[in-house]
């Protein structure tokens, strides 16, 4: 399935933390370059997020915005809160009283909101996995939406290019069939010139008829159609392909294709093969704009 590089996604999903928002969209890229632009807060599950992405896409510069809004505060919050609070108090008066310190000035509600954020509790190890299933979650539900604009833009890309294979393909058909006549009026025409030499030693002649007959071999450009018509056929395969990449091959394919071409143009001294020729370029340009779309 041909795939897009450009797409979008998005997903909403509300839960005990919260409301979630994903939103993922890319761009063209040669390589897989993903930015997350989310809270510091949610940063440790920066690898988890990277890991599921990676496994779906392949290449393209994507941006993930994500976001979460708390609406009100439950009472489950709230004594969540304070036997945090609670704990970090314990913790500090422990210390003072080891210390031989008097605490009691010192810890205030500010001191210990303050405080409670270098403390690890098994409280918050719990909701920091919380929060990182449900941002899991819908992270996934943002990808399957965005995979399957991928999709619906990779069709519409395919479309495209198929129109100016299409024409790409008659015109070297058209090709084809001028082929054998330009190069046997080109051997006559290098003939006739010859007969027109009166004084040709005749030692010479054969020498000059090799001459003649190698250089009508290299501006024959059945070789150049030959090879196109295979790159064409691979060209075409890729459309069908199971591969979840094909974008570089495509590039590749157009590149090899091009060269033939501009081989055919520097060979052939007819002019419909010239035109048709430059017209193809004119149709690969066309096809290679739109590849570059395609992951």
């Amino acid at each position: 399935m041909i795939k897009s590089m450009t797409a979008y996604g998005r997903s909403s999903k509300t839960t005990p933390s919260g409301r979630w928002s994903v939103e993922i969209h890319s761009v063209n890229r040669k390589f897989l370059d993903i930015s997350l632009l989310m809270p510091k807060d949610f940063l440790a599950f920066d690898i988890d997020m990277r890991k599921v992405l990676a496994e779906s896409l392949n290449r393209g510069q994507v941006t993930v915005k994500v976001s979460l809004v708390q609406e009100g505060i439950s009472p489950e919050i709230v004594k969540r809160q304070v036997q945090q609070l609670r704990l970090v108090k314990q913790l500090y008066q422990q210390v003072a009283k080891e210390l031989d310190l008097d605490a009691k000035e010192e810890l205030t509600l500010s001191f210990l909101l303050e405080q409670r954020k270098d403390f690890t509790t098994p409280d918050s190890d719990e909701k920091e996995g919380t929060l990182k299933l449900e941002l899991l979650a819908t992270l996934k539900e943002a990808l399957a939406s965005y995979m399957k604009m991928k999709e619906v833009e990779g069709s519409a890309l395919s479309l495209e290019i198929y129109k100016y294979l299409d024409t790409f393909k008659s015109m070297l058909t058209s090709i084809e069939k001028l082929a054998p006549e330009a190069s046997i009026l080109y051997k006559k025409k290098m003939l006739d010139r010859i007969q027109e030499v009166k004084e040709i030693d005749p030692q010479d002649e054969d020498r000059i008829m090799r001459e003649v007959m190698i250089y009508a071999e290299k501006v024959d450009i059945e070789e150049e159609i030959i090879r196109l018509k295979s790159h064409i056929a691979q060209f075409e395969e890729l459309f069908s392909s199971k591969e979840k990449s094909v974008g570089r091959t495509m590039d590749f394919l157009l590149q090899e294709m091009n060269r033939e071409v501009n081989t055919m143009c520097a060979k052939s001294d007819k002019t419909e093969i010239s035109l048709n020729a430059v017209k193809m370029k004119s149709e690969l340009e066309k096809i290679r704009e739109q590849a570059q779309n395609i992951e």
